[in-house]
């Protein structure tokens, strides 16, 4: 059985390095940490639960990447990614205290446009869509089994980011 966990607004900081080809492809290596509070679950498809808690994301990506460039300097770029992801839940207000994590295989896709602020420097701004199939938040700690693990069958998240990319132009 599967949980569905609703998780509020939160915060992102993605870092990547890569190499940038000719042919306007590209490859990165992106690391990244998304946070967010939660203020209800849905144990096994039961009644809406209402509790407290916190969800850290930290995830390590293999990213491929094609730019669109535009004769009036504004680029458009789609690209894709495979890699881990992992996953932290803590909580204080289940029956007994929750700290559960797992780290899972991740997908993710995303679009973006970039416009030249120097000849060195674009100034991004991205949508990314990330997907974890089969989550499974183990609390390897608690004594309690009911609430030792949470189970989260697809785990969706969207992020914008707006940010900085450093490098040369051939």
């Amino acid at each position: 059985a599967t949980s569905s966990l609703h998780l509020d607004p939160g915060w992102a900081a993605l870092a990547s390095v890569g190499y940038a080809y000719d042919n306007n492809w590209r490859f990165e290596v992106e690391g990244g940490y998304r946070h967010n509070q939660f203020d209800n679950i849905t144990p096994f498809g039961g009644l809406t639960t209402p509790i407290d808690g916190d969800f850290h994301q930290f995830t390590l990506m293999a990213n491929g990447l094609y730019d669109f460039p535009s004769d009036k300097g504004v680029t458009f770029t789609l690209g894709g990614g495979v890699g881990a992801n992992y996953a932290k839940m803590t909580s204080d207000n289940l029956s007994t205290a929750f700290d559960g994590d797992d780290v899972s295989l991740a997908f993710q896709a995303f679009a973006g446009l970039s416009v030249p602020v120097a000849s060195w420097l674009d100034m991004s701004l991205n949508y990314r869509f990330l997907f974890v199939p089969n989550l499974k938040l183990e609390d390897e700690k608690s004594i309690a089994p009911s609430s030792a693990h949470v189970d989260i069958e697809d785990l969706k998240s969207h992020t914008v980011t707006l940010g900085f990319r450093f490098g040369s132009r051939g």
